[in-house]
C-alpha cells in the first residue's frame, strides 16, 4: 500500500493534570492536531490503524515490572495521592486515566510500526499521548510513561529480525529514553 497510516483515538484526551489546568501537556495537544488534519483533509487520505491497549509483556520490553506496577496503581489513587506521587518525578502528572491512555498510545504505536514493517502502509504518524521518548526503564519523565517508539521498535526488531533501523525523534527536547535504550545497539541510527 502506498498510503500513510495514522493512529489516533478520542480516548487519549481523558488523561490530564487535574490540579494544574495550565500544565503544558494537555489533551489539546492531540485534539488540535487531529482537528487541523481533518480541516486539511489529511485524515481522509490516510489509512486509520485502530488503537488497542498494549499488553504487560509489550510494556516490559523496555520497562521494569516496578515501573509498570507504579503506573498501574495510579488508576485507583485519590487526587491527593496522584499529586503526591507526581511530585517524585520530573515534569510528570498522574491521573486516574494515565495508565489506560499510556497503554492505548503504546498499543496503537506498536500496531502502526507493524503496519509499516509488513507493508500494509508506506509510512505513518501516531497522534498519541502521553508521549514516550523521555520515559526510561525505571523513570517517568517529561510527560512520558512508556517509551512508545522504543518499545515498538524493539518488538519489530525481535519479531521481524530487522538489520537496521533509523529512529527519527523529532521534538524540541532530546529523547533520552529512546537514546538510552538503543545507544549501544549498532543496528540503530539515532
Amino acid at each position: 500500500c502506498s498510503c500513510t497510516g495514522v493512529v489516533y483515538d478520542d480516548r487519549l484526551s481523558t488523561h490530564y493534570n487535574a490540579w494544574n489546568k495550565d500544565f503544558t501537556e494537555t489533551p489539546l495537544r492531540v485534539i488540535k492536531c487531529i482537528e487541523r488534519c481533518r480541516e486539511m483533509g489529511l485524515l481522509d487520505r490516510c489509512k486509520r490503524i485502530p488503537v488497542r491497549e498494549a499488553t504487560d509483556n509489550e510494556i516490559l520490553t523496555c520497562h521494569s515490572q516496578r515501573h509498570l506496577e507504579i503506573l498501574k496503581s495510579t488508576q485507583f489513587m485519590s487526587e491527593d495521592e496522584l499529586k503526591a506521587i507526581s511530585q517524585k518525578y520530573d515534569y510528570i502528572y498522574f491521573h486516574k486515566q494515565s495508565y489506560q491512555n499510556a497503554k492505548l498510545a503504546l498499543g496503537g504505536t506498536i500496531d502502526l510500526f507493524e503496519s509499516i514493517v509488513t507493508g500494509k502502509v508506506k509510512n505513518g504518524m501516531a497522534i498519541v499521548r502521553p508521549p514516550g521518548h523521555h520515559a526510561m526503564e525505571e523513570e517517568y519523565c517529561g510527560y512520558c510513561y512508556f517509551s512508545n517508539a522504543a518499545i515498538a521498535t524493539q518488538i519489530m526488531l525481535d519479531k521481524y529480525h530487522l538489520k537496521r533501523v533509523l529512529l527519527l525523534d523529532w521534538d524540541v527536547h532530546h529523547g533520552q529514553g529512546s537514546q538510552f535504550k538503543f545507544y549501544n545497539d549498532s543496528r540503530f541510527v539515532l
